[in-house]
């Protein structure tokens, strides 16, 4: 499909700009657009409009309200984000006005790594082999381990199963992929509802051992997704892949059935993609190097080009 893509706002891509120094993971949220800086190490909230400063939080360390490197951000259905800190084993909820929640430490090894919410559970992507994924109930501690909803990859070694969580529709869903590899699934309350496999013919990854319990992967495996984030009743993805489209290009799923829709083509590449407010918030690094968060919008808008592709038969990309 075609759209006209126009940038709303945009903060860095030039020399000397430090507002971030490198932007990691970002979410939309009730009322803000939040950016995690992995070298800074703080959250940003910016208004959706504008693009302005709303609050910051965080600073490097291993202290209260500190965060110790990587992380992983996602939407809080009450509002504001969780803040999965890998260097430190703990999950923060930072509410929508910037305050922090209760922090939880986790023992090193079970840390998530991906969080989602839905209603009446919370899905956290762990890294126990055969039990990578854990369903907690609402109002509880206690979760159900599951295997990832691909039986047939049950016999690969953990580095290929490796996966990425993501919330989508406001709660009512989750997607689960593949970081290597072609598939992927919907998630919610009631278990699976679909597990499908991209359009991109992009190839399961291949590991070896070159020396008793490690592995590494095989010249070859690459990349599936960067990002996810609903639009509508569909999501799209930020593909990395094989194509030489990689970070530009943007498929388009349904989330009732896993369908495939359209694609849209992005003018320049983003590492990071998450959709609110009407509007795409993507970040990366120029080819020079510089590191930037830039808001576009969509002429039609999405939501009116994921309307127009659900009445559609399914398509395939070119």
């Amino acid at each position: 499909m075609d759209a006209r893509v126009t940038v709303s706002w945009s903060i860095g891509g030039a020399p000397g700009d430090t507002t971030f120094l490198l932007p990691q993971a970002i979410a939309a949220t009730t009322h803000h657009f939040v950016v995690y800086d992995a070298v800074a190490r703080n959250l940003t909230a910016l208004d959706p409009v504008t693009g302005r400063v709303a609050w910051r939080f965080g600073r490097a360390g291993r202290g209260p309200n500190e965060f110790g490197g990587v992380a992983t951000v996602g939407p809080r259905l009450e509002g504001g984000v969780n803040v999965i800190d890998h260097g430190n084993q703990r999950l923060t909820p930072v509410r929508e006005d910037g305050r922090p929640g209760a922090a939880t430490d986790f023992a090193v090894g079970v840390n998530p790594r991906g969080l989602c919410e839905l209603r009446g559970a919370q899905l956290r992507l762990r890294g126990i082999v055969d039990k990578e994924l854990e369903r907690i109930p609402a109002g509880s501690t206690e979760g159900v381990t599951t295997a990832l909803p691909w039986p047939e990859l049950s016999m690969e070694p953990p580095i290929v199963r490796q996966s990425k969580l993501f919330t989508v529709a406001a709660g009512e869903a989750c997607v689960l992929t593949l970081s290597f590899g072609p598939r992927f699934a919907i998630l919610d309350e009631a278990g699976t509802r679909v597990a499908g496999e991209w359009v991109e013919r992009i190839p399961l990854a291949r590991a070896v051992s070159p020396a008793r319990g490690s592995w590494r992967m095989q010249p070859g495996s690459a990349y599936s997704t960067a990002s996810v984030s609903s639009v509508g009743d569909a999501f799209a993805v930020l593909f990395e892949g094989t194509s030489t489209l990689k970070l530009r290009l943007l498929d388009f799923y349904s989330l009732r059935n896993g369908d495939y829709l359209f694609s849209l083509q992005l003018p320049f590449a983003a590492k990071y993609m998450t959709y609110g407010h009407g509007v795409m918030l993507l970040a990366g690094e120029t080819d020079e190097g510089e590191p930037f968060v830039r808001a576009v919008r969509f002429a039609p808008t999405l939501e009116e080009l994921v309307k127009r592709a659900s009445t559609d038969h399914p398509r395939t990309r070119s």
